[in-house]
């Protein structure tokens, strides 16, 4: 692990998403492929109510590490709650 990916897990532990999401956004710049930079930029995202990017992100995070079960649980856990509070996005 980067040192920006420590700091910014210590950072969302501790409930500061804008640094936190600001520190993953350098870890992603700093290694495009570092998978885990992705999917806790998406946990930022989705504590956030941005959901639509959240899945981007975890999406990202599984397309470099098909394996990355921790990511397809957050990509259908956040579906669930899409489809909850907006189920018209759904069931037009």
């Amino acid at each position: 692990m980067n040192d920006y990916l420590n700091a910014a897990i210590n950072e969302l532990s501790a409930g500061n998403l804008t640094e936190a999401e600001a520190l993953l956004n350098k870890a992603i710049e700093a290694n495009p492929q570092n998978a885990e930079a992705y999917f806790n930029r998406g946990k930022v995202k989705r504590q956030r109510g941005n959901f639509s990017e959240a899945i981007n992100d975890f999406q990202k995070a599984l397309d470099i590490n098909p394996n990355y079960n921790q990511a397809k649980v957050s990509i259908e856990m956040v579906k669930r709650i899409i489809s909850f509070r907006n189920p018209d996005l759904y069931n037009p």
